[in-house]
């Protein structure tokens, strides 16, 4: 089953304002490794982003080429996001589960800063203990985000 996420905030081109600044999306200029999730070893990670207000939805894709551009790799929906005082929070359940789980559960957790308009930076993890610190880069903006950056099945289904 493919869903298709679809927020007014990636189709409508971003204002110059604080309530849509993160809609597009950011990539990891390297490979990343999370510990503990298999699925993310050696993966370009790839944020597509809407962000309104306070709330910030969107999917993360896991890709093995550098420009995340063909079925390369599994997807998972962004929750829980959050932007308050230029840093987004957010987590995600990995696609592939964890391995071992841990006792507070398989979520992948971020905290990302935004540093001008085209750079996050901060880290990922499961374990407090396990974070990564990554950067992601601007790749779009919200009005040059297509179809295909939007529909994910994270039960397989690629991009």
């Amino acid at each position: 089953m493919k869903v298709l996420v679809a927020t007014a905030a990636v189709l409508v081109p971003a204002a110059c304002t604080d309530t849509h600044v993160l809609s597009g999306s950011f990539r990891t200029p390297e490979p990343v490794t999370i510990a503990g999730v298999p699925e993310i070893k050696e993966r370009y990670i790839e944020l597509v982003l809407g962000h309104y207000g306070p709330d910030v939805a969107g999917i993360a894709w896991f890709c093995t080429d550098a420009d995340c551009s063909t079925a390369s790799g599994p997807c998972g929906h962004l929750e829980r996001g959050t932007w308050a005082g230029g840093t987004l929070r957010f987590s995600f359940t990995p696609p592939g589960g964890c391995n071992p789980v841990p006792e507070t559960g398989c979520s992948v957790k971020a905290r990302l800063t935004l540093f001008g308009d085209d750079s996050l930076e901060g880290d990922m993890f499961v374990r407090e203990d396990q974070k990564v610190p990554v950067t992601l880069s601007r790749k779009k903006h919200s009005g040059d985000v297509v179809r295909d950056d939007l529909e994910c099945d994270p039960e397989g289904t690629t991009k």
